[in-house]
């Protein structure tokens, strides 16, 4: 039960990522530079530092994608003034447009692929996966420094 539950939860995940990138492709966004525009947008501007624990990648990563959204005018840097090492990436008018469609284009999207479960089944997926969540967030906080699953890596 365990792993079919794990195999399936990361089946739905690329068939929803799956869709989302070809949705995305139309606007001429990636995934992670739309998950960009939107915690840029949420948190008035980000450090590279910032974007990069949000957007779960490294800040080499982070940088290519700043770089991509500067030059298509959707972000750009801003120095700031009490400390000219701290560089702020917040959204242009054009990003902020460009997020917005993309937002409403994305979230037609999700209802539509949902329309498979009736709304009472969609709440109660909610409930249940939001219960999982929270399990897992308390289960990950109680973990040292993940030495206790060291040995579930190991081969025998």
């Amino acid at each position: 039960m365990t792993n079919s539950l794990y195999d399936l939860t990361q089946e739905i995940y690329v068939l929803f990522d799956d869709g989302v990138r070809r949705l995305l492709k139309q606007t001429g966004l990636t995934v992670p530079q739309f998950n960009a525009l939107a915690h840029l947008d949420r948190n008035q501007g980000l450090s590279l530092s910032e974007l990069s624990r949000l957007l779960l990648c490294k800040r080499g990563n982070v940088t290519g994608i700043v770089d991509r959204l500067e030059r298509e005018g959707l972000a750009k840097r801003v120095r700031i003034d009490h400390d000219r090492r701290y560089i702020h990436v917040v959204l242009t008018e054009k990003g902020e447009s460009v997020r917005k469609a993309a937002t409403s284009a994305h979230r037609a999207f999700t209802a539509q692929r949902l329309q498979v479960l009736a709304e009472a089944d969609l709440q109660k997926a909610e409930r249940l996966l939001e219960k999982l969540r929270d399990g897992l967030r308390e289960h990950l906080a109680a973990l040292p420094d993940g030495s206790e699953t060291r040995g579930m890596l190991e081969r025998p």
